[in-house]
């Protein structure tokens, strides 16, 4: 008996009923699609990389594969992802809080209660001729005032991780550009990479005019994750602040 085909010949990609649009609770969406259509029109029907997704325009495709089924018929899932809102997700921020070693002669309390200054020393501290501190010799004043070779505190630092999808390769730039920048406000580039403080993220610097900044961008790494950008990055607290005689401000 010879094969004959009834019905349509699907010579167009036909969308196959149900489909889940998933947001990560961040802003990123994905979604999967199925369809149907004739083996030999699978290539020129298949959705093509930045085609819109057919019922959310927000989501794009980005990845497509197809199975050759029976008679002569074949289905393909085409990936589509996009953002909530914007070209942005909001980022997802974690932190590790460790302590490290500053001299002692940078302590905030150093003139009023450790130190002193060359013209009334404390607690045994010694200074040169030009005014520097040297140490915590042995004496009745050092030992006294529990200073013997005093020579670093600890102070608590924070290295903030997060991990943003950005649909631009110009902000993938700008961030770049603010690596080694200090921010108060934990925005880089536009981007909020670390949580807003109601105080905000600056300290009064030693001089006593001029405000440190207390977060610095240290890296960022990024690679091309269908039509965004997946970014992870880290961002360092220190408590003292960011001389800005030595490090740019974020813009």
């Amino acid at each position: 008996m010879a094969y004959k085909n009834k019905g349509n010949a699907l010579r167009s990609p036909l969308l196959q009923s149900g489909y889940t649009i998933e947001n990560d609770g961040y802003g990123l969406l994905t979604s999967r699609l199925a369809y149907r259509v004739d083996q030999t029109r699978i290539e020129a029907n298949a959705p093509k990389k930045g085609d819109p997704h057919p019922k959310d325009p927000r989501l794009k495709a980005w990845k497509v594969m197809w199975t050759r089924d029976h008679n002569d018929m074949a289905t393909i899932q085409a990936d589509y992802i996009g953002f909530d809102q914007g070209e942005t997700t909001t980022p997802m921020i974690s932190g590790v809080g460790v302590t490290q070693q500053e001299p002692i002669d940078t302590h905030k309390l150093w003139e009023s209660e450790i130190g002193g200054t060359p013209a009334a020393p404390k607690n045994g501290a010694t200074y040169d001729a030009t005014g520097k501190f040297t140490g915590f010799p042995h004496s009745q004043a050092s030992k006294d005032g529990g200073t013997i070779n005093l020579k670093a505190y600890l102070t608590p630092t924070l290295a903030f991780t997060g991990l943003v999808y950005v649909g631009s390769f110009d902000i993938v730039q700008s961030l770049v550009a603010n690596v080694t920048k200090t921010s108060s406000t934990g925005q880089f580039a536009g981007l909020q990479l670390v949580y807003k403080k109601a105080d905000g993220w600056a300290v009064m610097g030693p001089d006593g005019k001029l405000l440190w900044d207390q977060l610095f961008l240290d890296s960022i790494n990024y690679e091309e994750f269908g039509l965004v950008y997946k970014i992870s990055y880290t961002v360092r607290y220190f408590e003292l602040g960011f001389n800005p005689k030595v490090y740019l401000k974020a813009k």
